[in-house]
């Protein structure tokens, strides 16, 4: 085993072999996928065959094979193969309050629009482009930002970018803020009946919620 690590250039040496054998040595990323080579198995063979420990703690990780196996091709989450300690399940109590409030505020100011769509668009609250946008529109930044949310699945300056980058580069720096202009202007007036949509509580139907 350990010329066969060599083969490869893993300088492992016979006790390096035995460290890792009896879990005395952790072995790395780097070094896990050059085993996939020595032993000619695929990476999910390689994997432990129990619960697994990856961190301590009150905060600390446990995940089962099955779960690790399927983090090889999809993205992990909370639930029967991951379990975190209470640490974690701590902090969540500790935010719901904040999060419940933060609805409830949301909800006041755009009633009848989704609370999911609400959420997404309160991402974008804080920029500039849809704080002049509300400015021009007689709005409140919310509203837009929701209004946006509905009519393309992002905020105004997401879809500004977007707008832009698919008519190509511009020759120089003036034809690039005169599209720009353009481009805002005719966002603007799009605007304009989503708004009305997010103030007669109608949003999410008129828009088909793309949150």
């Amino acid at each position: 085993m350990a010329e066969r690590c060599r083969w490869v250039g893993l300088n492992w040496d016979r006790p390096t072999v035995t460290r890792v054998e009896q879990g005395k040595r952790q072995v790395t990323a780097s070094e896990l996928l050059l085993l996939t080579l020595i032993y000619e198995r695929p990476l999910a063979d390689l994997l432990p065959a129990d619960r697994v420990e990856l961190s301590t703690g009150e905060r600390g990780t446990t995940v089962s094979p099955t779960g690790l196996r399927e983090a090889l091709t999809a993205a992990p989450g909370i639930g029967s193969e991951w379990s975190v300690g209470p640490g974690v399940l701590a902090d969540l109590e500790a935010a719901l309050p904040v999060v419940r409030n933060s609805i409830d505020s949301i909800k006041a100011q755009v009633p009848g629009v989704k609370v999911m769509t609400a959420l997404q668009a309160s991402e974008h609250v804080n920029d500039d482009t849809t704080a002049k946008a509300a400015r021009s529109l007689g709005a409140t930044a919310l509203e837009v930002a929701v209004a946006a949310q509905v009519l393309w699945g992002r905020g105004v300056a997401g879809e500004r970018d977007a707008r832009a980058a698919a008519l190509g580069p511009s020759s120089n720096m003036r034809a690039r803020q005169a599209r720009r202009g353009h481009i805002t202007r005719r966002l603007l007036e799009e605007l304009k009946p989503a708004i009305e949509q997010v103030r007669s509580g109608k949003a999410d139907e008129a828009g088909g919620d793309r949150g």
